[in-house]
């Protein structure tokens, strides 16, 4: 019978000559005969342990909802293609500089649409609307929020997310992909 990598071994693919630190041989990966990280075993309690007390020194698990970064706060009527293509401009972003993250500040909903299970497009803004899309809004507590029983939510809301530029059958549209939401109200 084949032997199953235990909890904690590395894919063999982390390390393409099989060597260590200072050239020692690493143990083999008894699945795939590869090379293998640390195995555990019956310490695995104590290494995550240890792992946590580690990360609560560096201020892990410290932040908060107050803690979300915003980058300015818009009116609907703002978020237009040319200020896409301005900021656009000032990237590239990615993963090290993610885009800049707007604040749309006491909007309210003015519709709201389930997309498929878990997904979320709404409308807001007492002017001209800006439609924006929340992915996986009913795997959380953002969907529920925003809408009750797939239904308009009443009263206002903060808003946040990145903009950007939404391109669906032939027509190309500024829509927010939102992050959070909070009750204005509240």
């Amino acid at each position: 019978p084949k032997a199953e990598p235990q909890m904690g071994v590395a894919h063999p693919a982390h390390s393409a000559n099989g060597l260590g630190r200072k050239g020692k041989a690493r143990p083999r990966c008894p699945r795939t005969k590869g090379t293998c990280g640390i195995q555990l075993g019956d310490q695995l309690e104590g290494a995550m342990a240890r792992l946590a007390e580690l990360l609560a020194r560096q201020g892990a698990g410290l932040g908060g909802a107050a803690d979300l970064k915003i980058d300015g706060v818009l009116m609907p009527e703002a978020a237009t293609p040319e200020l896409i293509a301005q900021l656009d401009a000032a990237g590239p972003f990615g993963a090290g500089a993610p885009g800049p993250r707007f604040a749309f500040a006491a909007q309210p909903i003015r519709t709201v649409r389930r997309m498929g299970e878990t997904h979320l497009r709404l409308s807001f803004g007492s002017g001209k609307a800006l439609e924006a899309i929340a992915f996986n809004a009913f795997d959380g507590p953002l969907g529920p929020l925003l809408a009750p029983d797939l239904s308009r939510p009443s009263g206002l809301f903060h808003l946040v997310g990145r903009l950007e530029i939404n391109t669906w059958g032939g027509r190309s549209t500024v829509q927010l992909r939102l992050e959070d939401a909070a009750r204005a109200d509240a």
